[in-house]
């Protein structure tokens, strides 16, 4: 292996519900994104280029499945779906333990674009173009491996975004089809369109109270620091709250990542740093909100689920 050229995948800016012909429309996958490499042999690279092929070794013959058009690189969404709906806790444990456990539901790989095919490039195509020719060689496929296309939705505006929301989906992604693919950067040519507003924090702190964590803190880059976004409670169940503490305890600082004192918001109650025990920032989180206050800090915000496949440093990234 090694001719084909380690990549980073394109990412998407946030965008509102719209309904033009312009565009192609696909699911927003709740999943991780992935690189997959079929070239003599499958490499499945995380968005950091990680090697995920233990975590998700029904997937390592991939290119067994696709002999056509190697060396090819495909660009998609590692899932595992429960029922209907994909299980975000799921693929975290399989990161956690290096593998599925047994018994536990298949993983698949959604593919939404092609970036080499027969060793060359097909970047600078046209969505539209690299679409059609994804689907021709998709179409090759048996329809039990593990690999599918995402398929397209119907441009309908608010009211896609609300059936995607009625199926438990995270949301919508937008693509404009006249766009080329621009490896490692956030465009507007792709829009990510959530029923609700969403970031990636990075956790700097949390509570504790009888064992388990009660809140986390957390915080986006400023500068080459942490801006405090606010403490989340909701979502955080006590199962992962007593995982999570030998965690957080072995990454404790004496001294906060972010400035003090923190911004109260409109709260009453002792100053949010009371109680807070600071950490290093190494767990990433994806965390769910109303809006963005003037401080700074997330109202109503509501723990989504941990992003062990990213590491703080990226939030830097994504903030372009």
């Amino acid at each position: 292996m090694g001719a084909l050229p380690l990549l980073r995948p394109m990412l998407a800016s946030p965008g509102e519900p719209l309904s033009s012909p312009d565009y192609l429309y696909e699911v927003k996958w709740d999943g991780f994104r992935c690189l997959a490499y079929l070239e003599e042999g499958t490499r499945l690279l995380s968005r950091r280029g990680h090697l995920l092929n233990e975590a998700f070794p029904e997937l390592a013959g991939l290119d067994r499945w696709l002999p056509q058009g190697q060396p090819l690189i495909l660009d998609g969404e590692l899932v595992v779906l429960e029922g209907a709906r994909p299980a975000i806790h799921a693929l975290q444990e399989r990161l956690a333990r290096h593998g599925p456990v047994p018994g536990a539901p298949p993983a698949s790989l959604v593919v939404f674009d092609l970036l080499y095919l027969k060793g060359r490039p097909q970047m600078d195509r046209p969505l539209e173009e690299r679409r059609r020719a994804l689907e021709e060689l998709l179409a090759q496929v048996a329809a039990r491996a593990p690999v599918h296309l995402s398929a397209p939705l119907p441009a309908a505006g608010r009211r896609l975004l609300e059936a995607a929301s009625a199926r438990g989906l995270e949301g919508v992604m937008a693509k404009r089809l006249a766009s080329p693919y621009r490896p490692g950067r956030r465009s507007p040519d792709w829009l990510k369109i959530r029923r609700r507003p969403g970031l990636e924090a990075a956790v700097v702190g949390y509570t504790q109270q009888a064992g388990e964590v009660r809140s986390l803190a957390i915080a986006r880059p400023q500068g080459d620091g942490w801006r405090y976004a606010g403490h989340v409670a909701s979502g955080l169940s006590p199962r992962l709250g007593r995982q999570l503490l030998p965690l957080l305890e072995r990454w404790r600082t004496p001294r906060a990542p972010v400035p003090l004192p923190l911004p109260r918001g409109a709260h009453f109650g002792p100053p949010p740093e009371v109680g807070t025990l600071w950490v290093t920032p190494r767990l990433v989180v994806e965390v769910e909100y109303l809006e963005v206050t003037s401080a700074g800090l997330l109202r109503h915000p509501s723990l989504k689920g941990l992003r062990p496949d990213k590491a703080p440093e990226e939030l830097r990234d994504d903030r372009g």
